[in-house]
């Protein structure tokens, strides 16, 4: 079953925690839980001291069976990885054909991104290129057996629910989803970093 069949769009018109939580019966991972589980999701995190239901190295083999999985949610968890390649290899082997992929990650110029001592890597727009199809928006991927393509992506200048909307923060969300690739080269500099880049990504497993 299509996960896109099953979402409720929220804010932004983007998939959220909400809509993850509207799901029934599907597996949905939530890597990175932290001490902050979501209700109808698998919790999963590193640390035997959260909150979760799967307690794993997410760079190493995850304790899941092939194609079992309907969809994965990762809150600020991605850029404390090291070795990428090994998580999306893992998530694309346990993940259904058509399964969506959320990542919330700090944009790459945000003090955020660069002063927390355990990121290992810094994001901007086009950083998933390299496993997506040349059709999804990408005009650079690598050789490799793993494949998904973009659904949605989606800069945050701020954090929306703490932060009143002005029409200054509209404004740059405005430029910085209409010319991604100017606003990183040039305006952020000016008008200062998203706070965030949120990826969707959907599972293609029928080559």
């Amino acid at each position: 079953m299509k996960i896109r069949q099953e979402l409720l769009f929220k804010q932004h018109n983007l998939l959220n925690i909400y809509a993850w939580e509207s799901l029934k019966n599907l597996k949905i991972l939530n890597l990175g839980c932290g001490s902050k589980p979501i209700k109808g999701m698998i919790n999963c995190d590193k640390s035997k001291y959260a909150n979760a239901d799967k307690v794993f190295n997410f760079e190493k083999k995850f304790p899941f069976k092939n194609n079992s999985i309907d969809g994965i949610y990762a809150h600020y968890t991605v850029e404390h990885i090291q070795n990428i390649w090994k998580l999306m290899e893992e998530i694309f082997r346990v993940c259904k054909n058509g399964a969506w992929i959320e990542f919330h990650v700090p944009h790459a110029i945000h003090h955020a991104s660069m002063a927390h001592p355990d990121h290992k890597h810094q994001f901007t727009w086009g950083c998933f290129d390299w496993v997506t199809r040349p059709e999804s928006g990408s005009d650079r991927y690598t050789k490799t057996d793993i494949l998904f393509k973009y659904v949605k992506r989606r800069f945050m200048y701020a954090d929306c629910n703490q932060i009143k909307r002005g029409w200054f923060i509209r404004f740059v969300d405005w430029l910085s989803n209409k010319y991604p690739f100017k606003y990183e080269r040039m305006f952020a500099y000016w008008v200062g970093s998203s706070e965030e880049i949120i990826y969707i990504m959907e599972v293609v497993k029928n080559k």
